[in-house]
């Protein structure tokens, strides 16, 4: 029964039916070769003619014995032979490696019909590798971009397990073989040499087929010891340390030219074999099976841009139009599309630009009757400024008198004292020299007086000069000291030494403090005599890069109601006020780039602070 017949018997009925069939097709078959004439399949001898006389003979001998009236024979050869005997038709079949294959079905329209099983279970579609191998001693070599400035060693450019797999695997770790090695070598078949010559130090690295290392270790050749693989990783079978991603499997390609039966004769042969025929065993693999989807194989060469698309790396016009024409008439409409866009534009461009130009012009009388009349408003306000100066000055008048009367009547007294000594005779010509020094001393008083008085009345354009605060503070308060005598009021100042100057004009920034003095002055009246007493400060705050001069005052601080109207034009809590100093100064530190606030949180009294910036190369411009 089938159920107690041996698996080889099995196989052995199954052969002789393919025989029996192939025989009838060969019978019936007419213009074909004459009986025993020998039909060559190529093979790629990737470790040399005897080595590959011993792995494929066999498989040679069962197609010969399995296809009646066709004698097969065994052509080992290179990569360079394998092209020329494709071309020439000295073949009528070949087996070589993916890349190969690819790039003859291309040039030459071979086509395959089988492809290769390694094991049995498992798929053919990953299963060629490359492996990049050093001597396990180079302790310097453990990552792909350790060979950069290394001397490599390889088969060919054109050999895939051989080098196009390990190209592809440093390109996509940044690293070009043609460019970054300090030595590429090819050293064509066999790979044995390849892996001889890393051992013995000749090349620094090696680049082979995948799982060679491992078929020359149980051959003996070398031990798996002396060397490691860089990029390591495992095949599919778990056998084999390769450097790579897995891509099919060889193919059993035909030649265009050769008979469609007779390869379909040859290649029901060859799936027909059992897995432990001699031929197999041989070969070290398992059988055939139907042919493998290679497009892995073509999107490493489109990467690489090599075989098929090499024409990416020097494209002619001609090649380019036959394969996007589509793309160049899109193009070319898109450009023609583009230039009617664009004359559109122009003509829309004119259009605006007219109406732009008149909106311009428009824009720019506009704007020069504006700078007009915010020159028109600046002069009225400094007119006004200096009104407020001078109206400030005749209600400082009587104080100033007072200061004036001092020392204009020491003058009369030292004077009149040296009169009457000259006459009885009674003074030395020292004491004469010191009481002149005095009277001296007194008019120059006098006269600084007047000084400040006559600056400050000034009425000159502002300009912006380094202005040192402080110097600022002290001169206000001189001229304002008159009037808190007369109302008995105490001035103190806190002043920060080395401020870092401003840019301001003096005049202004005096005629600001001397209306918070008198603000502050007017908040004291009434109150008893330990709260008539004014502070000014000044500070400088690096973080905000801004100077600070506070004026604060003990009175009664300034009703809720009436702080949010402090710095409006015309408005005033006093009977006789005009409402336009606190207006007017915030006008002139605003135009200095600075603030003026009300700082709420003073008991008692009120506290006013202008804020000025620090603008040192302004000042240095000026």
């Amino acid at each position: 029964m089938i159920s107690r017949t041996p698996v080889s018997l099995i196989h052995r009925l199954l052969i002789c039916l393919v025989v029996l069939w192939a025989g009838s097709i060969g019978a019936d078959e007419k213009g074909g070769r004459d009986s025993g004439q020998p039909l060559k399949i190529g093979v790629l001898a990737f470790r040399g003619d005897q080595q590959t006389e011993k792995n494929w003979g066999p498989t040679i001998d069962y197609l010969s014995l399995a296809v009646p009236g066709v004698n097969f024979t065994l052509e080992p050869l290179t990569l360079e032979q394998m092209e020329q005997a494709v071309q020439t038709d000295q073949v009528s079949f070949i087996i070589t490696n993916p890349g190969n294959y690819v790039d003859l079905e291309y040039r030459y329209g071979v086509s395959r019909i089988a492809t290769l099983q390694r094991f049995p279970d498992q798929s053919p579609s990953e299963r060629t590798y490359s492996t990049i191998l050093v001597r396990a001693d180079r302790e310097d070599l453990r990552e792909l971009s350790d060979l950069k400035h290394q001397s490599v060693m390889a088969v060919s450019a054109n050999a895939f397990g051989g080098f196009q797999l390990a190209w592809g695997e440093m390109q996509r770790h940044g690293l070009d073989p043609f460019a970054d090695l300090s030595e590429l070598v090819f050293s064509g078949f066999p790979l044995d040499n390849i892996v001889t010559s890393v051992q013995s130090g000749l090349v620094d690295a090696g680049i082979v087929r995948g799982c060679l290392l491992e078929k020359m270790d149980r051959a003996g050749l070398i031990n798996m010891a002396d060397f490691r693989v860089l990029n390591e990783g495992m095949d599919s079978s778990g056998q084999c340390r390769v450097s790579t991603p897995g891509y099919p499997d060889w193919p059993l390609a035909k030649l265009a030219n050769t008979s469609d039966r007779l390869a379909k004769r040859l290649t029901m042969t060859l799936l027909a074999m059992p897995r432990n025929h001699r031929a197999a065993i041989a070969g070290e693999y398992s059988g055939w099976t139907i042919p493998v989807e290679y497009q892995a194989v073509h999107d490493l060469f489109r990467e690489l841009q090599v075989g098929p698309y090499e024409w990416m790396r020097q494209p002619t016009v001609n090649l380019l139009w036959s394969r996007y024409w589509q793309w160049f008439l899109i193009a070319f409409m898109g450009v023609a599309w583009w230039l009617w866009h664009v004359y559109r534009v122009e003509q829309l461009v004119r259009v605006r630009t007219t109406q732009l130009t008149e909106a311009n012009t428009r824009l720019q009388t506009e704007m020069n009757e504006r700078q007009q009349a915010e020159q028109k408003l600046l002069s009225q306000q400094n007119e006004l400024a200096h009104v407020v100066r001078v109206s400030t000055a005749g209600e400082l008048a009587s104080g100033l008198a007072h200061e004036l009367n001092q020392p204009l009547s020491a003058i009369s007294s030292y004077a009149q004292g040296c009169i009457w000594r000259l006459e009885s005779g009674r003074i030395t010509q020292d004491e004469l020299r010191e009481i002149i020094q005095r009277m001296v001393s007194e008019a120059e008083r006098a006269g600084a007086i007047i000084q400040r008085l006559r600056g400050f009345l000034r009425k000159e354009h502002a300009l912006c000069r380094p202005t040192d605060i402080n110097g600022a503070v002290r001169d206000a308060m001189e001229l304002f000291n008159a009037e808190a005598n007369k109302r008995g009021i105490s001035l103190s100042r806190d002043l920060q030494e080395d401020l870092p100057p401003v840019c301001s004009e003096t005049i202004q920034l005096q005629q600001v403090i001397i209306n918070l003095l008198r603000n502050a002055a007017d908040a004291l009246k009434g109150l008893p005599a330990e709260r008539l007493r004014i502070e000014l400060s000044t500070r400088h705050d690096p973080d905000e890069g801004m100077v600070h001069i506070d004026v604060r005052d003990f009175g009664p601080g300034i009703d809720p109601d009436s702080k949010p109207h402090l710095f409006e034009p015309f408005f005033t809590t006093t009977s006789d006020g005009m409402g336009l100093g606190l207006s007017l100064s915030q006008s002139i530190v605003e135009s200095h780039g600075g603030t003026i606030r009300v700082i709420d949180d003073v008991h008692p009294g009120a506290c006013f602070s202008i804020l000025l910036p620090v603008h040192k190369e302004a000042c240095d411009a000026e």
